[in-house]
């Protein structure tokens, strides 16, 4: 069975100047994906990295494993190692302050293996599950046959702030779905499924969680086969899994998807993004009339603000030649993240994708192939600056070429707005990451895409989108273009720094460098 390939985005970083970087090596690497490397974060600074990768063969049926500690500078602090079944797939790896979680599929025995380790890798506890139920089973073995194995990510564990770890999954039926909430040793503290008597089909996105509260959008509809869907904004108490909140975002006349939930921290406030339609429309379907930006109390379970951002008035105004020509062309737009600073403003990240057709798809589905037969086509990518009430100021629009993602069969039937979906788990977008400082004043936004310059070799490129501390909105890129067997990725580093990782298969080589920004 072919290995499991996580984020398989090529970056590093950019800078027009760049300064002598701390070095760290790791040999006799047998697998390393970007799913095995995660920054250990105090506040919105990197103390330290932790790292898990396959190191050699234990025995006939296990191999072993390595987990390493380095420190922000990348300094070995300890490691240790790890004996476990051959052929697991790491679905997913997560540090939520305190424990760093780790969740397999073992396709031998077709069941979850979690584990948990301490700061100082000190194992915290090892759960073994029954097989997932046939529809969560049905799922993963489709993922496991096709080229978008970055999927799993569905079914992956996700941080909650020293407490513990949350996933979601189907219920008993595949028109239910099944909650899960895990201590830091994976005992399970609750679960919560859809009840029986509920009518229809539901299915729960995750979407941003803190130590109070869980949200995400819960899609509704009335058959497994319908493509209309009802989007719910949906909270659980984080500490019993009571369900707090689970409210249509539309007020009467309105046709709206949800995108993304942001809890607000330090208070019961919620903000809903999504996009908006004519009321006959199909949200996801059809073109839409533009975005919002709604905010709810989570103890009411009320609307208390609401913004519309229409393309053809407010947003196309801001938009250059190229910003507006991407709207004609139908391309829509993910917003990967909000950020709010210091200075009194906010600024929203989208990225544009459009569902489109797979030749190759189409040729395998006439040859009996299960493949899909559309694929995610990635777009440009934009930063709205926004005042304090949300009102927007400045578009800042940023040209790249293209890139696509293929959708397994089953997504591809559904609207435009899943595939956005979708495409953001599966890593599938060019957009990797944000960078805060610790005083909120200034940020900068990583993303990466292919340069296809005529008559000239494809080359990857790293952007960088940076704000700086008098508030100007600045952009910077450089040629990362790999060695060929080289895989490279980009991680958050300390202050204005990044930290790249270069996998080389072939040398069963791990090398880390940390490289110094330039704003």
């Amino acid at each position: 069975m072919r290995t499991l390939q996580f984020f398989s985005i090529l970056i590093v970083m950019l800078l027009t100047c760049t300064l002598s970087a701390q070095n760290y090596s790791i040999d006799g690497v047998k697998f390393f994906s970007a799913e095995g490397i995660k920054p250990i974060m105090n506040g919105k600074e990197v103390g330290g990295y932790i790292i898990f990768y396959r190191r050699d063969k234990a025995s006939e049926k296990n191999d072993n494993y390595g987990l390493e500690l380095l420190d922000e500078k990348l300094n070995k602090v300890s490691t240790i190692k790890v004996t476990m079944p051959r052929n697991l797939f790491l679905l997913q790896s997560v540090f939520n302050g305190e424990a760093l979680g780790l969740m397999f599929y073992n396709p031998e025995k077709k069941n979850y293996i979690y584990k948990s380790y301490s700061k100082t890798l000190t194992e915290l506890g090892s759960k073994s599950t029954e097989k997932p139920n046939k529809w969560e089973l049905a799922t993963l073995n489709q993922m496991l046959g096709g080229d978008t194995d970055e999927a799993f990510y569905f079914f992956g564990i996700r941080p909650v702030e020293g407490k513990g770890f949350v996933r979601t999954g189907y219920g008993k039926s595949s028109d239910q779905f099944k909650l899960y909430f895990y201590d830091n040793t994976f005992k399970q503290v609750w679960a919560y499924e859809t009840p029986k008597d509920a009518k229809g089909f539901e299915n729960f996105f995750l979407s941003d969680i803190n130590t109070q509260y869980i949200s995400g959008t819960t899609w509704r509809r009335k058959t497994l086969l319908s493509k209309k869907f009802e989007y719910y904004l949906t909270v659980f108490d984080a500490a019993t899994g009571k369900k707090l909140v689970d409210v249509s975002a539309e007020n009467k006349g309105q046709q709206l998807s949800i995108t993304s939930t942001i809890l607000q921290p330090g208070s019961n406030e919620i903000l809903l993004q999504g996009e908006y339609y004519n009321e006959d429309d199909k949200p996801g379907v059809h073109k839409s009339k533009g975005f919002y930006i709604k905010t709810f109390d989570i103890t009411t379970a009320k609307e208390t603000s609401e913004r519309l951002y229409a393309w053809d008035k407010e947003i196309a105004k801001m938009f250059d030649a190229k910003g507006k020509e991407s709207i004609e062309d139908k391309f829509l737009n993910y917003p990967h993240v909000l950020i709010k600073t210091n200075g009194g403003k906010y600024y929203m990240v989208f990225e544009q994708f459009k569902k489109a057709a797979d030749a190759g798809g189409i040729a395998m589905r006439a040859l009996g192939g299960g493949t899909g037969v559309a694929k995610a086509k990635i777009g440009n990518l934009w930063v709205l600056e926004m005042d304090n009430a949300f009102k927007p100021l400045n578009i800042k629009y940023f040209e790249k070429d293209g890139s696509d993602v293929s959708l397994p069969a089953g997504v591809d039937m559904m609207g435009a707005g899943f595939v956005g979906y979708f495409t953001k788990w599966v890593g599938g977008f060019d957009y990797q990451f944000l960078q805060q400082s610790n005083d909120a004043l200034t940020f900068n936004v990583s993303y990466l895409y292919r340069d296809k310059e005529k008559g000239e070799k494809t080359q990857t490129v790293a952007g960088n989108v940076f704000l700086t501390s008098d508030g100007a909105l600045n952009f910077d890129k450089v040629n990362l273009t790999p060695k060929s067997g080289t895989k490279i990725n980009l991680f958050p580093a300390k202050g204005q720094a990044l930290m790249v990782t270069e996998y080389n298969k072939k040398a069963k080589t791990v090398d880390f460098k940390l490289v110094k920004l330039n704003y």
